[in-house]
């Protein structure tokens, strides 16, 4: 089964007309960068611990 990208319903867009990708080689829990941008920036694959 594939998913089709679908148009833009009110304010909701698909992940594919955000053009938005699942990236799972980056190891990590969150999905969006607030409010972790404010106390860190950078990527989440960058961190060191």
């Amino acid at each position: 089964m594939t998913a089709q990208p679908k148009e833009a319903v009110g304010d909701a867009y698909s992940i594919d007309a955000m053009g938005w990708r699942l990236n799972l080689d980056i190891k990590g829990h969150r999905v969006s960068d607030f409010p972790h941008a404010i106390h860190r920036g950078g990527d989440l694959g960058d961190f060191e611990h």
